[in-house]
């Protein structure tokens, strides 16, 4: 050890004392800071506050695009922000798709509909909706005019990924009409009506199309998979079509036959046989109708003219389901009305009926009781 002199150790100790008075200011303001900032916030800092506990999150889905193809799963992850507790939405975040433990796409989604109305177990709904043989998908958005608007996302088999389909998302409610067809429910007025449209997934051209008949649930029972989609072969659609026209036609046949027999007996034959060949010209003005129409419609969708006539046979065949279902309707109410006829009938005759033996013999004794008056005499 160097030896020191007085005047160098005299130094070393201010020095080291110096020192110790600087750590010791510093530790009081920090601990006083401290002290502080757990009672009060001082201007210019934020008070330490702990983080929002996080809700209970999505379940993970999964699917298998193909019977024979990989599974993607897939779980939403919270953005910065959303899925605390204190919060009336899940949120915005991103649905990341997996393979094999890989993350192969992340997709930005928000959830602004309120968490009572999504399904944690449910919350994604597959199905192959464009009839291309892969599985594709539904999200809901928010909600809207008493529906729920979904996004749906189509599987790219070449991309290995799942792309928006923008002319369908966020537009309402998507539900599976037909192969390769999907019904948008926009909303619900005040009535309960629901405004519908149809949409075709048409393979040539690799889009959707906006389909001139919305067809209901009876509807589609009838649907044939010859005029599947927006352009199907044209000559087995046309087949189906001829085929349903015959249908149209028996139902036709049904409702003027039922209805003659009713007019012949409130009016007259003639007015019946009238009334028969009036409905065979509507009808027949229908198809016509029906026809310039759906030509003017697939002019409008912009198809490439080899696509014509594909599209205008099903369009026809489309309107052709929707008319078969009023027909059926129609037939219906009137088997209705004269089952109650019936029923009105029977009920006003059999009173009748069982008054006619009383007053019978209420007429019989009167000429008795008369003979007992003139003995009385």
């Amino acid at each position: 050890m160097q030896d020191m002199t007085p005047t160098r150790a005299a130094s070393s100790l201010r020095k080291t004392a110096s020192r110790a008075s600087a750590s010791l200011r510093m530790g009081g303001v920090v601990l006083a800071l401290g002290v502080l900032g757990g009672c009060v916030s001082l201007p210019g800092m934020q008070a330490n506050v702990a983080p929002a506990e996080p809700t209970k999150g999505l379940e993970p889905q999964k699917v298998n695009v193909a019977s024979d193809a990989v599974t993607y799963h897939f779980d939403f992850v919270f953005g910065d922000g959303a899925g605390t507790a204190s919060s009336k939405h899940f949120g915005a975040g991103f649905i990341v798709v997996t393979q094999d433990g890989k993350e192969v796409q992340a997709i930005a989604h928000n959830f602004e509909l309120p968490r009572s109305a999504l399904d944690r177990q449910g919350w994604m709904q597959f199905g192959d909706l464009n009839n291309d043989g892969w599985q594709d998908f539904m999200v809901p958005h928010r909600m809207t005019n008493g529906v729920t608007v979904m996004s749906l996302y189509e599987y790219d088999s070449k991309a290995e990924r799942f792309a928006p389909v923008g002319k369908l998302s966020g537009l309402g409610e998507i539900s599976r009409a037909a192969p390769g067809c999907v019904q948008v429910t926009r909303a619900l007025t005040a009535e309960g009506a629901a405004d519908r449209q149809n949409f075709c997934y048409s393979k040539q051209t690799g889009q959707w199309v906006a389909q001139i008949a919305p067809l209901s649930a009876d509807d589609v029972l009838d649907a044939d998979a010859g005029c599947a989609g927006a352009t199907p072969d044209a000559k087995a659609c046309r087949k189906s079509r001829m085929a349903l026209e015959k249908t149209l036609k028996g139902e036709l046949q049904t409702y003027g036959k039922s209805y003659q027999g009713v007019l012949t007996e409130s009016k007259n034959k003639q007015y019946a046989a009238r009334f028969v060949r009036n409905t065979n010209v509507e009808h027949r003005a229908w198809l016509r109708y029906r026809d310039a129409r759906c030509n003017a419609y697939v002019r409008e969708q912009g198809f490439d003219r080899k696509l014509f006539d594909s599209a205008i046979e099903a369009c026809r065949y489309d309107l052709s389901v929707a008319q078969l279902h009023e027909y059926r309707l129609r037939n219906a109410r009137l088997a209705e009305t004269m089952a109650a006829d019936d029923a009105g009938e029977e009920a006003t005759a059999k009173p009748a009926a069982e008054a006619a033996p009383e007053a019978a013999a209420a007429t019989a004794a009167e000429p008795a009781d008369a003979d007992k008056a003139v003995a009385k005499q």
